[in-house]
């Protein structure tokens, strides 16, 4: 689900580059890839080295935008030190009178968004590369806060590449720092503290791998509405069906791990994308053995190592083979704009204050209008 572009957007149609445009005197569009909110993609012929490349190009009023271009400049350089085979790799970057432009590897493959339900095993080491990905980028400080299908390609071999790091931003940063009428992630990607517009961290980025997963595995996301903001609200005081609810045939194990990523508060969930990827891996390779499959990849390696952690406060989590919180909805996420815990009144203002600044594309209107008894159906923290 996209959110709707600020005011004077434009139509993206209005802002295509011809087919043969040549930027820097040097990348050559051949065709366009993709549209988003804050430009297009192009497969682009690189002259010099004589090689495919991806071009993205901002929209028009964004490259008048000083403190956008200079976060898009930022954030560019910060990932383009990202080495790492699961990343796309950033090339160059430029601008002249069209916009400002950023030169990425191209990846000759579809994205998450081209595939149905995957069979467990295979979501589960797909998953596992966007993990090692996103945790090179923690260790280097950065999150991506954009976690979804279309940002991960899927290429050769099954080899993922993780994209679009162009909302990525420091450890620690508060989701309330977009240019007026953006928000900040996809709704049916947050996190409960992205709806929330609280300050991130590498735990939000795994939240949003396991809606991710869900969505993989099951076929649909864990929370749909009729708006944005039904959505994020969702995140924040609901709990996501069952697997037996929809697949009944999938192992437990893929379950616990999943909802360990979708707990409500940050403490409750994996630490690092590394704990996560671990038990991703157990996962594959116990039921790759189970079924007499050959085992791939380093799931051998990984299952000989203890899986217990220390959450966030101290305390050593008996996980057994694959991590699921001691207590998943007793705890309460804090933030700076809500203590986020049960749904009452008081609660339920304060995100929709919340929500305000990082769905600031929805007319206010809107969300004052809507009343705290109108949360859609859902079975709440708590209540079970």
């Amino acid at each position: 689900m996209n959110m709707r572009r600020p005011p004077g957007a434009g139509d993206p149609l209005e802002t295509c580059v011809a087919h043969g445009e040549v930027f820097a005197e040097r990348y050559q569009t051949v065709k366009q890839l993709g549209c988003g909110g804050t430009g297009q993609v192009y497969l682009a012929r690189d002259m010099w080295l004589e090689r495919p490349v991806a071009l993205k190009v901002l929209s028009p009023h964004l490259s008048m935008d000083q403190a956008f271009v200079d976060r898009f400049r930022r954030e560019a350089k910060a990932t383009a030190r990202l080495a790492h085979p699961n990343i796309v790799s950033i090339y160059d970057l430029g601008g002249d009178g069209r916009g400002c432009f950023m030169v990425m590897e191209y990846v000759d493959g579809p994205t998450l968004l081209r595939y149905g339900p995957l069979p467990p095993v295979r979501a589960a080491r797909v998953a596992a590369q966007v993990a090692d990905a996103l945790g090179l980028a923690h260790q280097h400080g950065l999150i991506h806060r954009d976690v979804k299908p279309s940002n991960v390609l899927i290429g050769r071999s099954d080899q993922v590449k993780v994209t679009d790091f162009g909302i990525a931003g420091p450890v620690g940063a508060s989701d309330d720092l977009v240019p007026t009428g953006w928000s900040m992630g996809t709704p049916t990607y947050l996190s409960p503290e992205q709806a929330v517009g609280g300050v991130v961290d590498q735990r939000s980025d795994i939240y949003s791998l396991g809606v991710v997963l869900y969505e993989m595995v099951t076929g649909v996301p864990p929370f749909a509405g009729d708006s944005p903001e039904s959505i994020a609200d969702q995140h924040v005081h609901c709990q996501p069906p069952r697997f037996s609810q929809l697949r009944p045939d999938l192992a437990a194990g893929l379950e616990a791990i999943v909802m360990t990523c979708l707990a409500k508060a940050p403490a409750d969930r994996y630490q690092s994308a590394a704990e996560m990827r671990a038990d991703l891996l157990r996962f594959a390779f116990d039921q790759e053995t189970a079924t007499g499959s050959e085992p791939t990849g380093e799931g051998e390696a990984v299952a000989a190592t203890p899986a217990a952690t220390i959450d966030g406060h101290g305390n050593g989590l008996p996980r057994g083979r694959y991590a699921r919180p001691r207590h998943p909805h007793r705890r309460r996420i804090r933030t700076h704009a809500a203590e986020v815990g049960t749904p009452s009144g008081t609660t339920r203002r304060a995100v929709r204050s919340g929500l305000l600044v990082v769905l600031s594309a929805i007319p206010a209107r809107a969300i004052r209008a809507r009343q705290a008894d109108s949360a859609e159906p859902c079975e709440k923290p708590g209540t079970s």
